[in-house]
């Protein structure tokens, strides 16, 4: 799994995060879709849910940049 964040350009508070998760048991794209990929603010609380694209790619939107040292990202591989 890599994660790059990047702050947002109408509010530096906020972040974009895009989580990349490469099985290579499934070799490579486009083979790497519907991979649950859960982001929780500490162990119990819930701030999305996505399934990876065919690049094994996920985005979320509006990370505040003060609950970077709380996230917690969980991958469920499909």
């Amino acid at each position: 799994m890599r994660i790059s964040a990047e702050a947002q350009r109408r509010d530096p508070q906020l972040l974009t995060l895009e989580v990349a998760v490469d099985i290579p048991s499934r070799g490579g794209w486009p083979n790497l879709a519907g991979s649950a990929v859960i982001l929780r603010r500490g162990p119990d609380e819930l701030i999305d849910e996505q399934e990876t694209d065919a690049f094994g790619k996920v985005t979320f939107e509006d990370v505040r940049v003060e609950d970077l040292p709380l996230l917690v990202f969980e991958i469920a591989v499909a």
